[in-house]
């Protein structure tokens, strides 16, 4: 019997994961090939501060690429896709045939349409390549940096660089406070002042007019909606991401924001699914790794023959860099009350419906409790939790 051949599409955790789940149902019975943009395989996008840091070199993410072994198709992107052939054309003009289909291939950067946009210096952060021109630009000539975005990305990158050399680093949100989708504000104001001690500085409430130049060609400094002009020669836009569509939109696959998937992570056409990034479940895109996790994990099963099904879990995000870190999990609204602890660096808040039971919770400044927490969640809140070690 000929093996089933499922393609996957993809360079993030989504591909790494749906590529895993694949080989594990599938066994022998299928044939895996690889296709991505970038130069190696799937590889852990959460990773990249490290390499921007200095903690991790460029060589960690080609020798953890999972896709060794498999058929692999690299800085070969997709161009598009015939659904009723199942043939995908490939930039070089090579044609690939699928029995199913992954869709993995996540998402692109969003950028600012402001004036002088081109200017060398403004860059963006989602892939190995992008960590290394912001390396080169911050070891060869950077006096300061500006990152526009106080979303987790935004933070990991300001951090990263800033441990890397010790320059200016100023950081910009648009919204009242930093990690405004994650936190509320007392909690944002705590984890500001522990990145405000590592040298982080942070502009709020003024969104980036234009950007300008000495020479016309690198950039010098930007321009703020309350008329403040901050010098800096690296601008890194970290403002949210859209799901990459751009390969599939003549495909006849559902496209709204993202690829919509059912329950199955497939696709409305037969044997595609779609993963991570660039899938709308429910009207949503969530942009978040437990939704590329699970999703990418049922995709994978589900191409290679098995059967199984989406159970999202609860909303969750995350962040460690050095000795900072918060977490968020579950719901904030509709809560009755609030159970917190706090000490001078480290924050917890609970928050609870009525007859107690844990609908989300805030973590800052240590992860210690944050899977106990999250085994909590939807049941009966017990104060043993706040029992520090």
């Amino acid at each position: 019997m000929d093996k089933r051949n499922v393609v996957i599409i993809g360079n993030g955790i989504a591909a790494a994961i749906a590529l895993a789940e694949a080989k594990k149902t599938g066994g022998s019975d299928v044939a895996l090939s690889v296709i991505g943009k970038e130069e190696f395989g799937p590889y852990p996008r959460p990773k990249l501060p490290e390499l921007v840091s200095g903690s991790l070199s460029s060589s960690f993410f080609k020798t953890n690429s999972i896709a060794s072994g498999e058929h692999a198709y690299y800085r070969d992107p997709v161009i598009s896709l015939d659904a009723e052939k199942k043939e995908l054309l490939l930039k070089s003009g090579r044609t690939i045939h699928y029995d199913t289909l992954i869709i993995a291939n996540g998402s692109v950067p969003n950028a600012l349409d402001v004036p002088l946009s081109g200017l060398s210096g403004i860059m963006h952060f989602r892939t190995v390549a992008d960590a290394e021109r912001i390396i080169s630009n911050v070891d060869e000539n950077c006096t300061s940096v500006l990152i526009i975005g106080a979303g987790v990305l935004g933070l990991e990158a300001a951090l990263a660089i800033k441990k890397r050399k010790n320059i200016d680093v100023t950081v910009v949100e648009g919204r009242e406070y930093i990690l405004p989708v994650q936190l509320d504000q007392e909690a944002s104001l705590f984890l500001e002042s522990l990145l405000v001690e590592k040298g982080l500085t942070f502009k709020k409430g003024v969104s980036l007019i234009e950007y300008r130049s000495g020479d016309g060609e690198n950039l010098s400094s930007a321009v703020f909606s309350d008329g403040s002009e901050v010098n800096c020669t690296l601008s890194l836009e970290a403002i949210g991401v859209r799901p990459d569509t751009s390969p599939f939109k003549s495909s006849g696959i559902s496209i709204n924001r993202g690829i919509v998937i059912d329950d199955r992570a497939e696709t409305s056409v037969k044997d595609i699914y779609a993963a991570g990034d660039v899938a709308e479940f429910d009207g949503k895109c969530p942009g978040l790794v437990s939704f590329a996790n699970m999703t990418a994990r049922v995709a994978g099963i589900n191409a290679a023959g098995g059967d199984a099904r989406l159970v999202l879990p609860s909303s969750s995000a995350f962040m460690k860099v050095d000795d900072i870190s918060f977490y968020s999990l579950g719901a904030r609204n509709g809560y009755s009350r609030c159970v917190e602890k706090k000490d001078g660096k480290r924050y917890e808040r609970y928050f609870l419906s009525e007859g107690d039971i844990l609908l989300g919770t805030i973590g800052i400044g240590s992860e210690s409790n944050m899977t106990k927490a999250l085994a909590m969640i939807g049941k009966k809140f017990s104060d043993s939790i706040l029992s520090w070690d």
